[in-house]
């Protein structure tokens, strides 16, 4: 058997690509690179749906193998889904942090990790608050994050080195 014979045999051995070998949809394989550690659940349509959220936390699970867990299994790690703006709650939120929100659609929130020292932390603030400015965007408050200490029991020295956790809301003009 001559040398391209034995590798056609070998090729009609390997099984077909359960993938498209063409583009399809949003789907282009030259963009197909090894990213496991990674995912993304979609309704291309923006629908609200609870089978999105417990995709994206099967999503999740899927992804221990590639180290997506903590040392502390308790206190996370980061990893997590992003899911639409749960207008409702930041209405809550917001109120109890004496924060008047707009209509949904109207506001964004960052999160932020802060350093705990007040000083620079105020710093921080006052460089996010010009920025917003800047960015023609209204500020509409700060709202400290709630954290339970006795999620950091496993590891204690966590507790004293976490960030400060804060949220900033603002709106479009």
């Amino acid at each position: 058997m001559s040398k391209k014979e034995r590798k056609t045999q070998q090729n009609a051995a390997i099984p077909a690509s359960p993938w498209p070998t063409s583009p399809v949809g949003m789907y282009d394989p030259q963009f197909e690179k090894d990213s496991c550690g990674v995912g993304f659940i979609a309704d291309l349509k923006a629908n609200k749906s609870r089978e999105i959220v417990e995709k994206g936390l099967q999503m999740l699970m899927n992804l221990e193998h590639r180290g997506a867990v903590g040392a502390d299994p308790e206190t996370g790690d980061g990893a997590g889904i992003l899911i639409q703006m749960p207008h409702d709650f930041m209405q809550i939120a917001a109120t109890e942090a004496k924060i008047t929100l707009p209509a949904a659609g109207e506001y964004g929130v960052a999160f932020i990790f802060m350093p705990q020292d007040a000083s620079l932390r105020k710093q921080v603030e006052n460089i996010f608050e010009k920025i917003v400015v800047d960015e023609d965007l209204e500020f509409l408050g700060w709202r400290r994050t709630g954290l339970r200490r006795e999620t950091y029991t496993a590891l204690r020295r966590a507790w004293f080195c976490r960030p400060w956790q804060i949220q900033r809301f603002c709106r479009r003009f």
